[in-house]
């Protein structure tokens, strides 16, 4: 199996960088994993963020369309956290908690 990974992030300097990075593991019968990562900077620091591309992308289709796949992760991950901020916790009714 092959796995290959695009970082993209900002590095100490502030220079935008996109790397691809390759795995191989020893099984060449198994397909090829395309993976996204990237970090998405917030006021409370960095979240890593990833995600996966359609098994019959190869590289060049992955680099083309890794904004369309970034957006879809950090649209995701905003609701998972409104989600979250959503919940109330009110003490002294056994923790419940309450959405709204």
């Amino acid at each position: 199996m092959s796995i290959r990974q695009i970082k993209h992030f900002v590095d100490d300097g502030g220079r935008e960088v996109i790397s691809l990075a390759n795995q191989d593991i020893s099984d060449p019968a198994q397909d090829t994993i395309h993976k996204g990562q990237f970090a998405v900077m917030t006021p409370q620091g960095p979240i890593k963020l990833s995600c996966d591309f359609p098994d019959d992308y190869d590289i060049e289709k992955c680099f083309d369309e890794f904004d369309v796949f970034a957006e879809k992760a950090v649209a995701k991950k905003q609701k998972e956290v409104e989600a979250e901020a959503s919940r109330i916790v009110t003490p002294g009714n056994d923790n419940q908690i309450i959405t709204p």
